[in-house]
């Protein structure tokens, strides 16, 4: 069995005759002790998902196995998902600003179905912004972005989405549209500056760490 980390063949502490279940959670004390965390494996060539992990967890490896894995500084990979996240941004202001132009057509089924998707969008942003700050160790009610807080912009989001959500279920369109149109979309398009402070903190905290 051959086992690569980063391009570098290792020797892991298993058993004998281990099963891939075995080699992968010994793989991650390996990168948890090196301060990593596990990004990739491949399987002879072939890429194992999560779901895979799980079905082949008793399969034995044998000796011709090779089995390659990526791992990486947790703060690295945060920054990656911020800079995709801020890619994103744009076209979900775009879906936002369609949904408006839905409602103030009548097409409210069009309109809600789209909001959903957004809204499911959002929950992936915000649940990354709370790994990133557990991550770089940021106090939301100390970090000040443009004046205010990161806790006070994230309640305010917060606020924003209820209020939107409960619009959307009474059916108040109007309400819906001029939330989405005034209030949601400029502040979906403020969460820039946030993703720009998060990621600013976590290459600095890189290069310290060097």
């Amino acid at each position: 069995m051959h086992v690569i980390f980063n391009d570098n063949p290792i020797e892991l502490e298993t058993a004998e005759n281990p099963t891939f279940g075995d080699l992968v959670e010994e793989a991650e004390r390996f990168a948890c002790d090196h301060g990593k965390i596990i990004t990739q494996i491949t399987l002879n060539g072939e890429l194992i998902t999560s779901e895979d992990e799980v079905t082949r967890r008793l399969d034995h490896c044998s000796c011709t196995d090779q089995i390659n894995i990526l791992m990486d500084h947790p703060r690295n990979i945060i920054i990656a998902a911020l800079q995709e996240a801020d890619k994103d941004i744009p076209g979900l202001v775009i879906n936002l600003k369609s949904v408006a132009a839905h409602l103030q057509t009548g097409a409210r089924r069009a309109a809600f179905s789209l909001f959903s998707e957004c809204i499911e969008q959002w929950k992936q942003v915000i649940n990354l912004f709370r790994i990133a700050e557990s991550v770089l160790d940021v106090d939301s009610e100390a970090l000040i972005i443009e004046g205010r807080t990161l806790d006070h912009i994230q309640s305010e989001l917060l606020e924003l989405l209820i209020e939107t959500k409960k619009s959307m279920q009474e059916d108040d369109a109007i309400t819906l549209s001029d939330l989405l149109e005034y209030e949601l979309v400029p502040n979906i398009k403020r969460q820039r500056d946030v993703i720009k402070c998060l990621t600013d903190i976590a290459e600095k905290s890189c290069v310290e760490s060097k």
